[in-house]
Order: structure tokens, then sequence, then C-alpha cells
């Protein structure tokens, strides 16, 4: 009659008891415990997946395929890994200079399915195209060589080694054989990017570029191209007959603005030119409107050059002559020239913010260039020292290659060159966003008219 209360009083084997209650509990707080592990390790690679996909709409926004941004961001997440299969998810906003890409992944637990059946994984990126910031000083790209042949058969850029363009980027809109640009030689080229519609060959050359080149297809609306396309510079030349230029054989002669027949700098003059513009009118028997030769000295004391933003030169070579010509820029042997485009439109023009250089019709035309007119190549082959600043716009030279630098030795703080065809041989150009602000030089966005027109960088910023 003692049984019960004796049996209810005994407590043998009551951990076994307790540990048969709890071991349902304990395997699954280890199972929680071993799962989050890998829910962590899920959420880095859904990340990463998401890092792609947002990356990817933003290089085709770039390109300005905008229609198939999103697309494009959708594929690369399932190419990186990501299962697009219901309940998972993927939704897209990929439009202007951004694109943003939110991953969703439902994970069926194992382990700790008594406690938590389902888990909602989901990562966000955002990618979005972006410029200079000056207050970070970041992003400082700009196109310095933009090459405007639409050829099928020769490169709208010839690059020989050495080439150090360390903030520049080549651009090429509008042609596009597959090697748009190469380098014909060994040896090391240095420059920002090179976007073209094209592509490039760097034969045996080293190329190092800050970021990977860009294969254009579509729209260019974020490309460098040629800025003055839809409002061309226009002037007006004086009347009246052309002058020869005045003698500098005696010293830093002055010399004023106006319209002067082809000129060349003999060897060992020394001439100061004033601010404003100069028409040089046709070209002599070798195609030049305006040499410097061997030993000539070419300033612009009043120019402010080298003291920040402030007026300057603009030389426009006007065609003239039968068969009518306009003449090239050419600068040979050890001239040194320390010359800068205005800051602001100079009296008589317009849209010639910065212009140094112009081989262009008269103001009167719509279009840069005429049917009927020869436009000669120009040449800048000087290894003399100097300075030159601003913006070589040659549209028009019928003749490739339209420029051709050949082991300049002069500083191009800030040089922007605009022709049909560049061949490049030894060139150092130090052209950045920073330097052409500096030197008074009008820059903005493609599309904007400016003449040095900065460079997008697709970056995450999510």
């Amino acid at each position: 009659m003692h049984i019960v209360p004796r049996f209810l009083a005994d407590r043998r084997g009551a951990v076994a008891a307790m540990a048969a209650v709890m071991a349902s509990v304990l395997v699954g707080f280890g199972g929680l415990a071993a799962e989050t592990a890998f829910w962590y390790a899920q959420k880095r690679a859904l990340q990463t997946q998401a890092d792609a996909a947002a990356l990817s709409g933003a290089y085709e926004l770039l390109q300005g395929n905008s229609a198939n941004a999103a697309t494009w961001a959708s594929r690369d997440a399932v190419l990186n890994g990501f299962d697009n299969t219901s309940p998972n998810t993927i939704s897209t906003s990929c439009s202007g200079t951004s694109c943003q890409v939110t991953l969703t992944l439902q994970h069926n637990t194992a382990l700790a399915s008594a406690f938590l059946p389902t888990v909602t994984i989901k990562a966000q990126a955002k990618a979005e195209l972006q410029v200079q910031d000056a207050s970070a000083n970041k992003y400082p790209s700009v196109a310095c060589l933009i090459a405007l042949t639409n050829s099928t058969s020769t490169a709208a850029v010839i690059l020989t080694p050495q080439i150090r363009l360390p903030n520049c980027t080549i651009a090429i809109p509008n042609q596009t054989i597959r090697q748009s640009a190469g380098a014909t030689r060994g040896g090391s080229v240095t420059i920002d990017a090179i976007w073209s519609r094209g592509g490039y060959n760097k034969d045996a050359a080293t190329f190092t570029m800050n970021r990977p080149p860009i294969t254009f297809g579509g729209s260019t609306s974020y490309q460098p191209s040629d800025p003055y396309s839809s409002s061309a510079p226009t002037f007006t030349v004086p009347a009246g007959a052309a002058q020869n230029k005045p003698s500098c054989a005696h010293g830093a002669a002055s010399w004023s603005p106006g319209k002067y027949n082809p000129v060349s700098i003999a060897s060992g003059e020394s001439c100061d030119l004033l601010p404003g513009v100069y028409y040089f009118v046709g070209a002599d028997a070798t195609g030049a409107a305006f040499k410097a030769a061997n030993g000539a000295r070419i300033t612009c004391a009043r120019c402010g050059c080298n003291s920040g933003p402030g007026t300057g030169v603009t030389f426009i070579f006007v065609p003239s002559g039968i068969p009518i010509t306009a003449g090239a820029l050419s600068l040979t042997g050890s001239a040194s020239l320390t010359l800068c485009g205005p800051s602001n439109a100079q009296a008589g023009t317009t849209n010639t913010a910065g212009l140094l250089f112009y081989q262009g019709d008269s103001g009167t035309k719509s279009s840069n260039c005429s049917a009927g007119v020869i436009y000669k190549s120009h040449s800048i082959s000087a290894r003399g020292s100097g300075q030159i600043t601003g913006i070589a716009y040659f549209p028009c030279s019928s003749a490739l290659p339209g420029v051709t630098f050949s082991q300049p030795a002069f500083g191009f703080d800030c040089f922007i060159t605009i022709a049909q065809s560049i061949t490049a041989s030894g060139l150092r150009n130090d052209s950045s966003y920073n330097s052409c602000i500096n030197d008074g030089i009008p820059v903005g966005l493609p599309g904007s008219g400016k003449g040095a027109q900065q460079v997008y960088r697709v970056v995450m910023t999510q």
C-alpha cells in the first residue's frame, strides 16, 4: 500500500527522461546554428550576383542600350548562379544613369525546419554612371583624342609607342571596323581607356588602361564624339586683302590679330602674338597655312596661358585659291611655342571658347566642311619647348591622317585633338578634367557642345 508514494518519490532515470524530451530541442538549435552560417554564405553569394547584375545593366546604359539594360542585368544574375525560378525573384530598375537590382531567394530549411520552415534572403545593388567629383578629385578623365572618320579600310587612331596619356580616353565614335585603333610595334601605351564602335589591336605593345575598353554597338549618348556637330564654330572673315605677317627677325615683335596669307616662322624669328583671332587664308606650296620651322619662337605674353583662365589666340585656317584649299598646321624642328586658346568666345566668333586651332569654312555655311574644298593634313612634330593649351578642331581633312603627332616635346597640359584620324608617335598629353578647368577650357558631358568632354565611369554606389 506504500507503492504509489514510493514510486512518485523515486528520481532515478530523470536525467535520461529529460534528455529524451530535450533531444529534439537541442538538435533544432544545433541545426539552426549550422544553417545560419550557410545562410550567411548564401547571402554573400547573392550579393555578388546582384553586384554583377547591376554593373551589367549600368554598362548597357553606358552604351546607350537603355531598353535592354534591365534584361541584361537579369541575365547576368542568372549567369552568375542565381536561380530565377519561383518563388525566387529578380527586380531591376535601369534608366538614366543608374541601374538597381534586387534579388530575393526563398530557402527551405532542413535541420532547423521544426522552428523555421523557410528563410527569405535578399540582396540589393546599385551601379551608376559617374563623372568628375570636384570635391573628392575623382574620375579625372577627359577625351583628348577623338577620331571622327568612318573609313572602312584605315584605322582611325594609330599609336606608335611610347604613348603616355594617363587621364585621356581615346574616342572613335563613328568607325565600325574591328580594329579602329591600334599600336604598330612594341613598347608601352598608357591611357585611360579606348571607347569605340569597332575595337583595337595592341600588336606587340603593352597597354596600360585605367578601365577596360568599351565597344559601343547602339546609341552613343554617353560616348565622346564631335562636340561641335550640332553647333559648329562660326566666324566672319575680315574684309579686304590678306596681309603678310610682320617681321620677327630682330626680337619678339608684336603681331596683331587679323587676316593673313600663309605664314612661315623662320629659324631665329621670335614672334609675340597679341590675344585675338588670326585668319590664315589658303595654303603655301607645302600645304601649310601656319608653319613654325626649326628654331622659331612663338609666344603670346598677354594671353595668360600660365596663370589660369584668361585671354588667348584662335587660329582659323580659311579655304582659298584654285583649287580651293584650306591649309594646315605644321610645327617642325626645334620650334618653341607657348600658346593657349581663349577661355571665352572671341569677338566676331561663336562657340570658340577654348578653341586654339580650327580648320573650317566661313560661318555663313551650316556645315563645317564643303565638298569642293581640299583640307590639308596637320603635323605636330616639333621637338622644341613650350606649352600648347586648347582645342584643335580639324573635322574636314579628307586625306588621312588628319593629324600626325611625331615625337612632340611640347607640354600638353590640356590639349584636345578632334580630327578625322590621328597618328601619334611618342606622344605625351597630361590633359585631365582638372587641368582643363584650370586652363579655362570648357568641360562638359558628351553632347554638351563643350570641347573637353568628361568620360563616365561605372561605379558601385550601393
